[in-house]
């Protein structure tokens, strides 16, 4: 894991015992448990697959999130970044998704008092070919409004928008089906957007809310019984 101390260059120093503290952490290979448990993020299809979610890569992320947060209060704003040389057995897309389902664990079940999901919304996770995956402050943050979440990401390490999940389950989900979302952040004008194009839709039941988001597709029975 390496930092940088400017805005348009990664730096090339890399603190060896947070390294080496990283490489402990994820080197070791658990081996598979028979179980019928599968864990993986709320919403998840039953066929995704999510290696990464997993409490002891949400333990090492956090750690770097801690580090970062530390230094903020000394007016120090370094970014982090996952070295690929220092994880030879994972390409970027591999490293990206460990970050990315490291995030998704440490906001579902370690988040208690939600100052890591504050916290990451001043932050943007990005590959950078043939290095790694950069954690940087976001440097155009407004403190004064709640950033909406543009980084959603799926099973495949996709990133999608609140309103890209919504058009999909619209076009996807059969009669009888629901959608939950939540751990969002939406502002007042993104809710009355959304609203307003699910309203005209009559087989849908919705609620949309500054964080979180349902929807149902009723069925025709349903539809029946509500006089619709």
């Amino acid at each position: 894991m390496s930092m940088q101390s400017n805005n348009d260059k990664v730096d090339d120093v890399v603190k060896k015992q947070a390294v080496e503290l990283l490489k402990d952490i994820y080197s070791p290979v658990e081996p598979r448990v028979a179980s019928k448990e599968i864990i993986k993020p709320k919403n998840w299809s039953s066929r995704a697959n999510a290696p990464y979610f997993r409490e002891r890569y949400a333990l090492a992320f956090k750690q770097v999130l801690d580090a970062m947060l530390r230094e903020a209060e000394e007016e120090v704003f370094e970014d982090r970044m996952y070295c690929m040389e220092d994880f030879p057995e994972k390409g970027l897309n591999s490293l990206y998704l460990m970050v990315n389902q490291s995030s998704l664990y440490l906001l579902e079940y370690l988040d208690f008092d939600g100052k890591y999901k504050s916290f990451l919304q001043r932050l943007i996770i990005t590959k950078v070919r043939g290095r790694g995956v950069r954690i940087a402050w976001d440097r155009n943050f407004n403190s004064d409004k709640l950033l909406s979440p543009k980084v959603i990401v799926g099973h495949n390490g996709e990133t999608e928008t609140v309103s890209d999940i919504i058009d999909k389950f619209l076009h996807d989900a059969q009669p009888g089906e629901q959608l939950s979302l939540d751990k969002i952040s939406l502002s007042d004008e993104e809710i009355e957007v959304i609203s307003a194009g699910l309203v005209t839709l009559p087989n849908i039941i919705f609620r949309v809310k500054p964080h979180e988001v349902f929807l149902k597709k009723l069925t025709d029975e349903q539809q029946a019984r509500m006089g619709l």
